[in-house]
């Protein structure tokens, strides 16, 4: 299902109780369990791509972006041959546009979360499914 985020970050973050008997105040003890997210960021602005990547970074270390994309045509090869949990999409790029990307991709086995800086892509993000 993909997301439409403005200025923010993704995050997931897991727990689970472990076995071990309750602590002394009586509440069980909680540990995280972090499973590594794979994330492709598809963006035609180096900058943009550098400033989220940090962003993930330094604020998700759930997510693990092992690779990047500067056009749609090679957001879908990357895609193919990265195979990212994740998918962080820009919708106003060049030549082919975040939605055009994803028009030819059947089958999604990961999640988008759309990037963008303009407002009225918000609409055709959510007819796309975003939420």
């Amino acid at each position: 299902m993909p997301f439409l985020v403005s200025g923010s970050s993704f995050l997931v973050k897991i727990e689970a109780r472990t076995n071990k008997p309750e602590t002394r105040n009586n509440k069980p003890e909680i540990r995280n369990i972090m499973q590594k997210y794979r994330a492709l960021i598809v963006d035609d602005e180096e900058n943009s791509r550098s400033n989220t990547k940090n962003m993930l970074q330094n604020y998700c270390p759930e997510i693990d972006v092992v690779g990047e994309a500067a056009s749609g045509m090679e957001g879908k090869v990357k895609i193919q041959d990265l195979k990212p949990h994740v998918v962080f999409l820009d919708i106003n790029m060049p030549g082919m546009n975040g939605f055009e990307m994803l028009e030819g991709i059947y089958n999604r086995d990961f999640c988008v979360v759309f990037l963008t800086a303009y407002s009225e892509h918000g609409i055709n993000a959510v007819k796309a499914g975003a939420t």
